[in-house]
């Protein structure tokens, strides 16, 4: 395990489900690209985001998300100096739909206008998305 997991504590598995599903939504990601360094994910970029409480919808829609990226999960594996290394590699693409519905629960949330909603999820959709945003290609 790499030295630079840190663990992170919730209130209950419902907080924990809600802060799983908001970490991994377009508006989190438009924020810590805003005020992070946009290289590591500090416990101090998690705590300054502000969501409120736990939301029935969001704990079930991190269910979904967290099936999603099983279901289309790859199983890699990687030879290092330290050793052989056996891991899952999630995209996060083929969730694309759940994500959206994440954001469309913290865009009402936070009151944002149907215009700031479709830039959040379409923010920098290119890279986000890669060759599955124009149908395949680059």
């Amino acid at each position: 395990m790499s030295s630079h997991y840190k663990e992170l504590y919730a209130q209950s598995v419902d907080v924990r489900d809600a802060v799983a599903a908001v970490l991994n939504s377009g508006i989190f990601y438009a924020f810590f690209k805003a005020f992070g360094n946009c290289r590591d994910l500090k416990r101090s970029d998690i705590e300054k985001f502000r969501f409120g409480e736990s939301h029935a919808c969001l704990v079930d829609l991190c269910e979904e998300l967290s099936a999603c990226y099983k279901d289309t999960a790859t199983i890699r594996s990687r030879r290092y100096p330290s050793g052989y290394v056996e891991y899952d590699e999630y995209y996060p693409t083929s969730a694309k739909p759940i994500i959206d519905e994440i954001d469309r629960v913290l865009a009402e949330h936070y009151g944002f206008t149907d215009e700031e909603l479709d830039f959040i999820i379409n923010y920098d959709i290119k890279y986000r998305m890669g060759g599955a945003a124009n149908g395949g290609e680059d």
